[in-house]
């Protein structure tokens, strides 16, 4: 209340204003290159459908494969994992890039996808192989539908 009434401190809270305005717009300014020099940055809808491709690889190799063993259920608990790892590092990129709307249509068929896959592990560790292939198949087959989604919603 004071300083209103003595006009000399003006000037200086204002230049101070002023800077602090001008380092926060160069500190956003940096963090935006900087993600746009990364790789996820670059593409997220390409790394997703890739990664994607590589998750439905990786299930028609286990499903391929008819030993049923705790190697098999190692290999897709790690499989499990590693997508999940993958999948948080691109999220929010394609939210930003998709929008919530056409987001929220992509998660869909992903959603109903790792519910399979998830039922399928779930399956396999209590010994039920044959209903674990059966959801893994039913995931596996979502995730092709995550695919048609995706390059339908980022046509």
């Amino acid at each position: 209340v004071f300083a209103a009434h003595i006009p000399p401190l003006w000037l200086p809270f204002l230049i101070t204003v002023f800077i602090m305005t001008v380092a926060l717009i160069r500190l956003q300014m940096f963090n935006r290159q900087s993600l746009q020099n990364t790789e996820v940055q670059k593409n997220p809808v390409n790394r997703f459908v890739d990664l994607l491709k590589k998750r439905i690889r990786e299930l028609e190799k286990l499903l391929e494969n008819n030993e049923t063993s705790k190697k098999w259920l190692a290999e897709l608990e790690d499989e499990h994992e590693h997508f999940n790892i993958q999948f948080e590092e691109i999220r929010q990129l394609l939210v930003d890039l998709l929008g919530m709307k056409q987001y929220i249509n992509l998660m869909i068929p992903f959603a109903l996808a790792e519910r399979q896959l998830n039922r399928g592990l779930s399956a396999a560790m209590d010994g039920y192989f044959t209903e674990a292939k059966d959801a893994l198949t039913a995931g596996k087959d979502q995730l092709v539908n995550t695919i048609n989604e995706l390059t339908k919603e980022s046509a």
